[in-house]
């Protein structure tokens, strides 16, 4: 498996907020090239899918990052779309496969 191109440290920022907001889960993550996205997932009762964009990644601190997950309440989006992507611009629900 290929590293992420993606910077440990606002991995780390987003795997502890999804922790914090889903402790029954099991989570993991990949970088997925041909969405240039950092996926990450939560699998318990429920799925949950994660897609942040490499854009916003790259382009935020983490501090800014770990703001914007909570003044976006992205877990209670993920809760209801079960699968979301969050950009800079937008936080919205994905199709299923």
């Amino acid at each position: 498996m290929s590293q992420s191109p993606i910077a440990l440290g606002k991995i780390q920022v987003v795997r502890e907020y999804l922790a914090e907001e889903f402790p029954d889960c099991e989570l993991g993550d990949r970088f997925d090239g041909l969405y240039e996205t950092q996926t990450f997932r939560a699998q318990g009762k429920e799925f949950y899918l994660l897609r942040v964009s490499r854009e916003l990644m790259d382009d935020s601190s983490q501090e800014t990052l770990a703001a914007m997950l909570r003044n976006r309440d992205v877990a209670a989006r993920m809760r209801l779309y079960r699968r979301a992507l969050l950009t800079s611009k937008v936080l919205e629900a994905l199709p299923g496969d």
